[in-house]
């Protein structure tokens, strides 16, 4: 099994953040990942890219062009990204900020990231929000192991992220 994950958005959305979790999560399960990150050099508001390689076999060689998953947090940078999906990939877009209907070859998964966060209290959140959702429908990881790395990682404010993770885990399933 091998699978090119890239998560695309802005500075300060929490993209690295929640690359850096999903791939923590595989590899503590036992997989192999590789993470390459890309970002302007905007404090907020530039490019965020994070290109993960899965696989359950050492990884020789982590750069790809054409993704089997390609998360879309922002609008801007789904023109530069969308048509790097493999053929039979997957798009996941957070439909609060993304309005067209991706067209191709491929799945399309739309959650409306940022209103759920924004209910939760914190639009920044949204990650979180993409990564239940992302964990659910493709059983990436096992969401406990994700909701224990939350916990790590966000420590006094873990509680809302888990609750966004959930959140996102139900729009995965179809609830």
């Amino acid at each position: 099994m091998k699978v090119d994950v890239r998560i695309t958005g802005i500075g300060g959305q929490g993209i690295l953040t929640m690359a850096k979790i999903l791939g923590s999560a595989l590899v503590r399960e036992g997989k192999y990942a590789t993470l390459i990150q890309n970002f302007d050099t905007f404090i907020s508001g530039g490019e965020s890219t994070a290109d993960m390689r899965v696989s359950d076999q050492p990884i020789e060689y982590p750069v790809f062009e054409k993704a089997d998953i390609t998360v879309f947090m922002a609008k801007k940078t789904y023109p530069r990204y969308i048509n790097k999906v493999k053929e039979g990939g997957i798009v996941v877009i957070n439909s609060d900020v993304i309005d067209e209907e991706p067209k191709g070859n491929f799945t399309v998964i739309k959650v409306p990231a940022s209103s759920i966060a924004r209910k939760l209290g914190n639009v920044r959140a949204s990650n979180m929000v993409m990564l239940g959702a992302l964990v659910a429908k493709l059983s990436l990881a096992n969401p406990e192991v994700i909701k224990e790395l939350i916990r790590e990682k966000f420590k006094d404010k873990a509680d809302l992220n888990i609750k966004a993770f959930e959140e996102g885990m139900k729009i995965g399933r179809g609830i």
